[in-house]
Parts: C-alpha cells; sequence; structure tokens
C-alpha cells in the first residue's frame, strides 16, 4: 500500500514522545505554488553571518537605530554589550567602526526611545529601574531629578514624549521633544492594581502593559500630563521583554506573551490567542518567565516573531503564515541571536555568548560563523493496532547544486526511541531514499530528517510502499 508520510507545517511535540505530531527545529513551512507536487515546501531558516566582534564582552543587551539622512554611513546606532555602551557606524561593505561611550550597569536587556527633537534625545531604562540618555559620545544619569529615575521599569516615546512606567503603577510623561520632566506629569493606572512592568508606542496609542491587564492611553496634548485614559485590555504580560512588533521595518503586529502562559496578537483592542499547546507549555515551565525576550525580523515576505527563554527554548512564530518553528543555536537549546534592529537596510542582531554582531540573511545558513543545523521530524505512520513495513521510502528534495547531505533515522515504536546509525544521502543527487527500516509497534514510525552543511535545503515530503502486519 502507497502511503504519503506526513511532516507538520507547525513544530509540535506532545507531552510525550508519540502524542506529538512532528518537529521543525531551524526549518519553517512555505505555502507552495498551484500545481507543485507538493502542497507544502519545507525550508531552513535564515543564519547571521559575522560583520564585527567587540572583543572582551559577552552578551548583547541592546541595538538602537541612529541612522541619519547625509550621516555619511550605511547605518549608525547604540550597540550595548554587557555594561558597556558602545556607539557604532556600518558602511555599506559590512564594516563597523565603533566607540565605547560609557556604561550602564546589568546584565538585562534595556528599553530604548528617541524623541522627535531636531537633535533627537535618546533614553535607555533598565527594567530593574534606572533611566540614562545616551549621545554619540556619552552617556549619563537622567538630568531631570523630578523624574523618579531609579524607579522607572521602560521608556518608549509618543508623538515626541518620552513616557516612563513605574512597577508602582506610575506613567510619567517629559515635555514635547526634550527630557524635561515636571513635577505633576504623572499618572496612576486606573484599571486593576497591577503594577506596570512596560510601556509600548503603537498605532498612535501608548499601551502600558501590567503582570494583569493593558491599559490604553492617547495623546491629546495637555499639560502637564498629555494622555487620556481610552480602554482596559484584560490580559497581562509575563515580562518587560515579553513583546514585540510594533518596531520600524517590521510588520507592525503587536504580540506578547501573557499572564496565561499563551501568545496573543492584537486586533483593535482585542487579545487573539495565536499559540499553540507546545509554546504555552513552554511558557508555562519556564525557569523565570520574567526573563523571556521577543524580537522581531523580517525574511523576505516573512515577518518573524521569536520569543525565547535564555538556555531553555526559542519559538518562532511566522506572521505571514501563522506557523510556528523552533530554533536552536548549535550546541544549545535555545537561540543565542539577541536584540534585533532595522538598522539601516539590515536586520541587525547581537550574540548572547559572545561581542558579535551579524546580520540576518536567507543566504548564509550558519550562525556568527558557527554551524546552524536543521531537523525535520514526521508524524507517525501508523495503521493501529496494525504493525506497519516500509520497505522503501523516497524523500522529495530539491537537487541542490551546493555539497550538502542530509542524515536519514527513524523510529519504530511512534518515537519514543531512534535507531542508532543514521543513514546519509547526498542532496546533489536526483533521488534521495532508503529501505529496510524494519517493522514497527503499533505506536508507528517516524522518521527524522537533519542536516548542517551552509547549504540552502528545499523539501517537499515523502512517501512509502507499506505493508501492515497483524498487532
Amino acid at each position: 500500500m502507497a502511503a504519503q508520510i506526513t511532516f507538520p507545517t507547525s513544530s509540535a511535540p506532545g507531552v510525550n514522545p508519540h502524542e506529538g505530531s512532528g518537529r521543525l527545529v531551524n526549518v519553517y513551512a512555505e505555502k507552495s505554488p498551484p500545481s507543485a507536487r507538493f502542497p507544502v515546501t519545507w525550508r531552513r531558516t535564515p543564519g547571521v553571518p559575522l560583520e564585527t566582534t567587540v572583543v572582551g564582552v559577552t552578551h548583547c543587551r541592546m541595538i538602537f537605530d541612529d541612522t541619519r539622512p547625509g550621516g555619511g554611513r550605511e547605518a549608525q546606532g547604540f550597540v550595548i554589550f554587557n555594561d558597556e555602551v558602545y556607539y557604532g557606524e556600518r558602511d555599506s561593505s559590512g564594516t563597523w567602526f565603533l566607540a565605547d561611550i560609557g556604561g550602564i550597569p546589568g546584565s538585562r536587556p534595556l528599553t530604548m526611545a528617541k524623541n522627535n527633537a531636531a537633535d533627537p534625545n535618546f533614553v535607555a531604562v533598565r527594567p530593574e529601574g534606572g533611566a540614562y540618555v545616551l549621545t554619540p559620545s556619552s552617556v549619563v544619569t537622567y538630568p531631570d531629578a523630578d523624574l523618579p529615575a531609579g524607579n522607572v521599569t521602560s521608556v518608549a516615546v509618543l508623538d515626541g514624549y518620552f513616557l516612563f512606567t513605574q512597577s508602582n503603577g506610575i506613567i510619567w510623561a517629559s515635555q514635547l521633544n526634550s527630557t524635561n520632566v515636571a513635577t505633576d506629569s504623572n499618572v496612576a493606572t486606573q484599571g486593576r492594581p497591577d503594577g506596570l512592568m512596560r510601556g509600548v508606542a503603537y498605532r498612535k496609542e501608548f499601551f502600558a502593559f501590567g503582570q494583569n491587564s493593558i491599559e490604553v492611553w492617547r495623546d491629546i496634548g495637555t499639560s502637564p500630563f498629555p494622555l487620556e485614559f481610552v480602554t482596559m485590555i484584560p490580559r497581562g504580560i509575563c515580562g518587560t521583554h515579553a513583546v514585540a512588533g510594533w518596531e520600524e521595518g517590521w510588520s507592525n503586529e503587536l504580540i506578547w506573551a501573557a499572564d496565561d502562559n499563551r501568545v496573543y496578537k492584537l486586533e483593535g483592542y482585542t487579545p487573539a490567542p495565536i499559540s499553540q499547546d507546545a509554546v504555552s507549555r513552554a511558557i508555562a515551565t519556564c525557569a523565570d518567565k520574567r526573563l523571556l525576550e521577543a524580537i522581531v525580523y523580517m525574511v523576505g515576505q516573512y515577518a518573524m516573531w521569536e520569543l525565547t527563554s535564555p538556555g531553555e527554548w526559542t519559538w518562532c512564530y511566522n506572521q505571514t503564515t501563522g506557523e510556528w518553528h523552533e530554533l536552536q543555536s548549535n550546541g544549545r537549546l535555545d537561540r543565542r541571536i539577541r536584540a534585533s534592529c532595522h538598522l539601516g537596510t539590515e536586520w541587525t542582531v547581537g550574540d548572547a555568548t559572545t561581542g558579535n554582531l551579524g546580520i540576518i540573511s536567507s543566504t548564509v545558513y550558519q550562525e556568527f560563523n558557527d554551524t546552524l543545523p536543521w531537523l525535520i521530524e514526521s508524524a507517525p505512520v501508523h495503521e493501529f493496532p496494525g504493525r506497519i513495513m516500509a520497505p522503501r521510502l523516497d524523500f522529495d528534495f530539491s537537487k541542490n547544486s551546493t555539497a550538502s547531505t542530509v542524515a536519514i533515522t527513524w523510529s519504530n515504536d511512534g518515537g519514543h526511541t531512534y535507531v542508532a546509525n543514521s543513514l546519509t544521502r547526498d542532496l546533489t543527487k536526483d533521488i534521495v531514499f532508503i529501505t529496510n527500516t524494519g517493522i514497527a509497534t503499533s505506536k508507528g514510525k517516524r522518521f527524522r530528517l537533519t542536516g548542517s552543511s551552509n547549504a540552502p535545503m528545499a523539501f517537499m515530503g515523502a512517501g512509502a510502499a507499506t505493508v501492515t502486519r497483524a498487532a
């Protein structure tokens, strides 16, 4: 009997090995054109070519754009590694020029904003408290003592006003296009008494995220405080940096990991859940939800939203297709890229483990010159309670002009265990097949495809001739 082997369009590991419908690691699913042999093509996620390395640092906390017309460089901006702040310029060849301009203590990611002044002001805030003003040559603590700078948790800018959140539920506003703050330019949030963890300017409104709610405010130009309350959304946020999607250059969809362990996309003022069970389980069981980090970037037409629990996992939502996949760096359970920013014409990212800076690239399949392995795992092929055999299996890959291979292994017990020795096949050949995979238990067969060559990969599916035996 001929059988199609089913591979997932979203990574969906189960609670137990035999329960899920397959996995995608460093692979995403793309809808194929009409009349293609298979409805879906699986492709490798983008790599990160290394552009420069800052010596003596180990963790990127923030990248923020300051590219100015006529600046003489392809891109300019602030880069923060460990507690050191650098002002960087990148030319059109990808060469960086970095100067150490000061320090901001701590190790967690920062929030940053710039206003609309003729010579913009830049402000950075630590989630544990502390505000700073940055210029291309200096870093100073926030100059206006009327702002309780040591207690603010985030900063954003709306229509030229810097807006700060405090953990006690207070929102502060600067004067227009200034760092000056009036003593009474603040307001208490009006909904639930859950404090504030993050403020985001999105869609010409200010979204103040608490632990169990989000308050929406808009600019009406009043003095001393320029905003008025719009509405309250009864859904909170996991942590200060568990939200992304307002960034310039992305697809303008606000997405966050919420207090109920699900991921939501904002539709009007309604939070629409988009996470599947595996993603929600990962959020619920991570070591510290307050440390979750979300970033965004574009890959051609695809808008990618990533959520990382450092050292544990990274899940990626393809906003364009509505599908999820997993991401892992070589030798890690999570992906090591941090702090994305649309800097000039490229999406620039930092490294969680070194001083590396690189760019998102759909034509490079390494990460800071390191291998970037990929994995595709099928759903079980079964005829429960019967036991199936598959004398021959054929896998449909696009023939590659670049030297690359795929390793194929299989499980005969639904995914509990896999055979120890994989079979390696050359992807520069026309046909990829294996034979003699044995007989499965009633849990069925699963197939796992892996590779790590620095080469593209396009997989369209697989088929098998199966024989079913009685249990």
